[in-house]
């Protein structure tokens, strides 16, 4: 079966050889420039992205994810091979969503997921 994550990936500098290597993941179909999407099974997303930056050193990585769980909201930057957390995601919808902020029981959900992927 599996856990599908929706992927988000942008960079502060794009170029036709880092295009091409988006590519090659292949469920990174929603494009637009210098900014990638896709929902997929991605167990090594982290390793990836580690080889990419790595190949890519002048790239600031930026990768999002949202997964089947509404709390499962994570975010981390990767240049040069080494990651560093995202402390503040953005949340663009979730369930029963009023037009101003996430209902509490919400923020300490993803307060919760932020904490426990901090520390990584």
């Amino acid at each position: 079966m599996g856990y599908y994550t929706d992927y988000t990936i942008t960079v502060d500098n794009n170029t036709q050889e880092l295009e091409s290597e988006m590519k090659k993941f292949g469920f990174l179909d929603n494009y637009d420039e210098g900014l990638w999407g896709g929902d997929a099974k991605w167990y090594d997303w982290s390793d990836d992205m580690i080889k990419l930056s790595k190949k890519f050193p002048e790239v600031l990585f930026t990768i999002e994810g949202r997964g089947e769980d509404s709390t499962d909201i994570w975010g981390y930057y990767y240049k040069d091979g080494k990651s560093y957390i995202q402390t503040e995601v953005t949340i663009y919808d979730y369930p029963g969503a009023p037009e101003s902020k996430p209902p509490e029981c919400y923020l300490e959900k993803i307060k919760e997921t932020i904490r426990k992927y901090s520390f990584e």
